[in-house]
C-alpha cells in the first residue's frame, strides 16, 4: 500500500484515542509532525508525502498513520489549528487575507491533498471548520433578518476554500494579496 494512500478503516480507534490523550508524548508526536510539515514547505517542496513528514519527523510511518488516516486528515487537523486565528486575530489584515496566506503557508501540505482521491473529504472538513470559527466570531445583531447564520458562514467558507483550492492547484491565477481582495469584495460585508 502507497504510503499515501488513506488508512481510515485501520487504526481507528487508537487514532480516537490519541485524538483525545493528554499524554505527553501523544502531544509531542502530534507537534513533530506538524512541525515537519511546516520545515518541508519552509524547504519550498511543491508537496509532501507520508514519507517526507515521518523522515523529517523522526517518526515510522505506523506511528503517522497511528495519529492521522492520510494526508488528508492531517490537513484537515492543521487547518482546524489554524481556523480561529485566522477569524479572530487582532492583526490588521482581513481575515480573508489571513485565510489566503494560510493556504499560502500551507500550500505543499493542501496541493498534495488534493492530488488524492478524497479531496472533496478535505475541502469540506476544511470549510466546516472555518464556517464554525467565521459563525462564533460573528455579532448576531449583525446577520440580516431571517438569515441563519451557520448556513450562511458555511457557504462563505464553501465558497473561499473552494476558490483556494483553485487558486492552488493553478486553475485560477493571481496574486496572494488578488485572490484576498477577491474575497473580500464578494462574501457579505456583514461578515468582515
Amino acid at each position: 500500500m502507497s504510503q499515501d494512500i488513506p488508512r481510515s478503516g485501520q487504526n481507528a480507534e487508537l487514532r480516537k484515542t490519541l485524538q483525545a490523550s493528554k499524554d505527553p508524548r501523544v502531544v509531542r508526536t502530534r507537534a513533530a509532525i506538524v512541525d515537519a510539515v511546516h520545515q518541508l514547505a519552509a524547504e519550498g517542496r511543491s508537496t509532501i508525502s507520508v514519507a517526507d513528514i515521518v523522515r523529517s519527523a523522526g517518526i515510522s510511518q505506523s506511528s503517522f498513520y497511528s495519529h492521522f488516516a492520510s494526508l488528508d486528515e492531517l490537513a484537515r487537523y492543521i487547518f482546524g489549528l489554524a481556523a480561529g486565528d485566522i477569524v479572530t486575530s487582532d492583526e490588521e489584515a482581513t481575515r480573508w487575507e489571513r485565510l489566503v496566506r494560510h493556504y499560502e503557508d500551507e500550500r505543499a501540505l493542501y496541493t498534495a491533498c488534493l492530488a488524492l482521491p478524497i479531496t472533496l473529504q478535505s475541502h469540506n472538513g476544511a470549510a466546516s471548520s472555518y464556517a464554525a470559527s467565521i459563525a462564533q466570531a460573528i455579532d448576531p445583531a449583525r446577520v440580516p433578518q431571517g438569515v441563519d447564520l451557520a448556513a450562511a458562514a458555511l457557504v462563505a467558507a464553501q465558497g473561499a476554500t473552494g476558490l483556494l483550492n483553485l487558486w492552488l492547484t493553478g486553475q485560477v491565477e493571481g496574486s496572494a494579496e488578488d485572490i484576498a481582495r477577491t474575497l473580500h469584495a464578494t462574501i457579505p460585508a456583514w461578515m468582515h
